[in-house]
């Protein structure tokens, strides 16, 4: 079983890059051909962006996970809903946090970044990419926990398959 969930989960993280990479080539190319480069930088921006106040997850998840892993090997399910009760409350502060932040950090990168596109603009699709990742951090990531534990990752990267392909598309 733990041979089969790894081969599946190989080839959902493997869809999962394809997709990701090939729409990032394509939606880089339609920005600067309908856009211009402006807006290419600006989408380069969020994502350095939302990297550096990633820090305030900063390998939480890692360690619930590594705490869960001895309960549900006894199958002490008591003690799994405590740590998980105990990880929602911390992953609830952690994307307060990063709502806070971010949402600070979008508006004061927005209004001193010298570029073409009104600042207006370069907030609001700052603010996009902080919100979306806080809800991964926030609701998404807690989820993952019980499939990563269970080692049925391959289900998590299946949905997230589904909804990056939906993303893209809609980009």
């Amino acid at each position: 079983s733990r041979t089969r969930n790894t081969k599946l989960l190989a080839i959902m993280s493997s869809l999962n890059l394809l997709v990701s990479s090939v729409s990032s080539i394509v939606i880089g190319r339609i920005i600067l051909v309908y856009l211009g480069s402006e807006y290419n930088g600006i989408n380069s921006i969020v994502s350095q962006f939302l990297m550096v106040i990633s820090v305030f997850e900063g390998g939480f998840t890692t360690a619930s996970i590594v705490a869960m892993m001895h309960p549900y090997e006894a199958g002490k399910i008591d003690e799994i809903n405590q740590i998980f009760a105990e990880t929602s409350f911390k992953f609830k502060r952690i994307t307060t946090l990063y709502l806070s932040f971010g949402v600070l950090g979008a508006i004061g990168y927005g209004l001193i970044v010298r570029t073409n596109v009104q600042a207006a603009i370069v907030i609001a699709v700052l603010l996009i990419g902080v919100v979306s990742s806080a809800f991964n951090i926030g609701i998404v990531s807690k989820y993952r926990l019980v499939f990563q534990v269970a080692q049925k990752e391959h289900i998590c990267a299946a949905i997230t398959l589904c909804f990056t392909t939906i993303g893209q598309i809609s980009m």
